[in-house]
């Protein structure tokens, strides 16, 4: 096994990886480019990076940090991203963040997509 993991995010938001068990913060993958999907016959630039056992990857809409807080203000990506590196340090899950996302807004439903993906690997 190469333990390689090529990936392509466009416009997207980057992928996060925690590259160990215990990592506190992420890497957090990119490359450049519109929206994956969004021109016919586009090239797009992969990047590539070895991933270690106990590594965790997160893939997500940016509708999982475009939340609008309970005092009205917007969340934004640096915010998620501290959220989730404490809810991982920790061994929390994805439900565990879902669930802060929750308390953030003071609702249940979301304004945008909701999505995410935790890979472990």
């Amino acid at each position: 096994q190469t333990r390689r993991l090529c990936y392509s995010t466009g416009g997207h938001p980057p992928l996060l990886l925690y590259p160990s068990a215990d990592a506190k913060a992420p890497i957090a993958l990119r490359t450049p480019g519109l929206v994956v999907g969004g021109m016919p016959d586009m090239d797009y630039q992969n990047g590539e990076c070895t991933v270690d056992s106990g590594a965790k990857l997160y893939v997500f809409s940016d509708g999982v940090f475009e939340l609008t807080n309970r005092d009205g203000s917007i969340a934004n990506f640096n915010d998620f991203v501290r959220e989730l590196s404490v809810i991982v340090s920790s061994g929390g899950t994805v439900e565990a963040v879902i669930g802060r996302a929750r308390d953030l807004q003071g609702r249940p439903d979301f304004d945008d997509d909701y999505s995410m993906l935790e890979f472990r690997f």
